[in-house]
């Protein structure tokens, strides 16, 4: 960048593919540590990348306030995220960024468009665009924001359909410009394509990609806990449609179409053990926190039987990882 000739090429520099995504916004935040420090320091990168974990626990905590013991409920999803089964980008900062940054931004853009303002509605805007421009899954944010508004207008009735409209209108020019000058065989119809040829495959490994937090070795244990999680998100999704929050709900589904995304990139190319992986298991282990969360929130669960046995559990699954992982994460 410092030695490009002019801002044009500075700029096609930052917006240059990498393969199938556009890293805009990871790379802006490089830059941005690199202008204010002078140079290019791994460890700060790090540091900045795993900031994300405890953002979202804030996240959870704003969006569960309406639960009578919002700090109580917040232990097992703390639990479930800070711990070691993402071994694989732990301290790869390039892949954390954008593992971590396009679920966050995700998240961020869902809780703004709650009880949308015209100044909550650009700063949707802003960090929907930033999680497209993180990872290529995280175009999904645009439908999932859509159906928030969508819910707004046609069943709470606390928005206009200005606002749907206005949203739709936004995410056709983002998703325009992120896809100038893309080249890739990954389009969306030779994906559907790839889908149709081998139906069963995708579904496998989606839910196994969904549910790996739960093991590195089997794909039977990470599918049947991915269709657990997903069958959650139904079941809440079905139980709170008419309330007024959904945001919680909207995050689940962000994750699964974001899964589901992923696999349709990657499964023609790969066995369904690869899902496996701990480099993709990031979404795995947020799903299993925001899902906890939902299921709290949505059925308000409040009983110290119950919470009690979720602090277990998720402490027992935090010490199983920090048992089993330090290992594969020494050489990185």
């Amino acid at each position: 960048l410092e030695q490009a000739p002019d801002l044009k090429a500075a700029a096609d520099l930052v917006y240059a593919q990498h393969n199938d995504h556009r890293t805009l916004s990871s790379r802006l935040v490089y830059l941005a540590s690199y202008q204010l420090t002078g140079e290019i320091d791994f460890r700060t990168l790090t540091i900045l990348a795993n900031l994300a974990l405890p953002l979202f626990l804030l996240l959870f905590l704003s969006m569960s306030r309406e639960h009578p013991l919002p700090l109580v409920i917040l232990l097992p999803a703390a639990l479930f995220l800070l711990q070691l089964r993402a071994y694989g980008i732990t301290f790869w900062s390039m892949a954390a960024f954008a593992y971590h940054y396009v679920f966050l931004y995700g998240f961020a853009a869902i809780y703004c468009l709650h009880r949308v303002t015209p100044l909550r509605f650009v700063a949707a805007v802003l960090l929907a665009t930033l999680a497209t421009y993180s990872l290529a899954s995280g175009q999904a944010v645009w439908l999932v924001g859509l159906a928030g508004l969508l819910h707004q207008w046609l069943l709470r009735k606390s928005c206009g359909y200005g606002y749907p409209l206005l949203w739709t209108i936004c995410a056709l020019l983002v998703l325009w410009f992120w896809r100038l000058g893309l080249e890739t065989p990954n389009t969306l119809l030779a994906m559907l394509a790839n889908f149709c040829q081998s139906p069963g495959h995708h579904i496998i490994s989606t839910l196994t990609l969904l549910g790996n937090a739960a093991s590195e070795h089997s794909v039977a244990l990470a599918a049947m806990t991915g269709f657990a999680m997903l069958a959650v998100t139904i079941v809440c999704s079905m139980g709170s449609w008419r309330n007024q929050d959904l945001r919680l709900v909207l995050c689940c589904w962000l994750i699964v179409l974001s899964v589901a995304a992923v696999v349709l990139g990657r499964a023609p190319y790969s066995t369904v053990d690869y899902a496996l992986s701990s480099r993709y298991s990031f979404p795995s282990v947020l799903m299993l926190a925001t899902c906890w969360v939902t299921l709290a929130v949505s059925f308000r669960l409040r009983h110290w039987m119950v919470l009690g046995a979720a602090i277990m559990l998720a402490g027992g699954y935090y010490t199983y990882s920090w048992q089993t992982y330090p290992g594969a994460l020494e050489p990185y």
